[in-house]
């Protein structure tokens, strides 16, 4: 679970989304960091084999599933699951609940991580980008990726400075993380 600096506020958090650049740019994430606040999205929060602090998708009902698998594959539980106020929920599991400012689960996470209170968010597999496809259907353009641009865009000035990217158009919207800039 959330340790008590976490609630909080911590200082950086990484997010986990299921683009194919995913386990690449965890790579490169993990220099700037020993111990970051974890939001996994979707289907990452199932693979992400280490702690997960938060797990987060507009997709509710797919989060009930994979949270059985991740306990089947016998990795730690993942810390409080959360979903957008909008949205209903599976009975018997329980969600905490985040205001959504539009687009995909990535930017739901990017929510939640302000509402935590964190400083800084590094954005890991989550180009949206259509080239960048989901790590589990390489072969298959994230075409979706598209219609969610306008609502990132649209919260470029709340992110500004607070999120980076590793991959894809969220890099070149948002800039791409240094040593300096986690550290400062």
């Amino acid at each position: 679970m959330v340790g008590e600096f976490a609630q909080l506020g911590q200082r950086l958090a990484i997010v986990l989304g299921g683009a194919i650049s995913l386990h690449d740019d965890i790579r490169k994430a993990r220099e700037f960091c020993d111990d970051p606040l974890i939001i996994a999205v979707n289907d990452a929060g199932f693979d992400y084999e280490w702690k997960v602090d938060h797990w987060v998708s507009m997709h509710p009902f797919l989060l009930e599933r994979l949270v059985k698998q991740r306990e089947k594959r016998g990795f730690q539980p993942a810390g409080k699951l959360w979903a957008p106020r909008h949205i209903s929920t599976p009975e018997g599991v329980e969600f905490g609940r985040v205001s959504s400012w539009g687009g995909s689960s990535g930017l739901l996470a990017v929510t939640l991580a302000f509402d935590l209170k964190v400083e800084k968010v590094i954005l890991c597999g989550i180009p949206m980008s259509p080239e960048g496809a989901h790590y589990f259907a390489p072969k298959r353009p994230w075409n979706d990726a598209v219609q969610y641009k306008a609502a990132w865009s649209r919260n470029f000035d709340r992110m500004n400075g607070h999120v980076k990217s590793f991959s894809g158009w969220t890099a070149q919207l948002l800039g791409m993380p240094t040593k300096d800039w986690a550290d400062a």
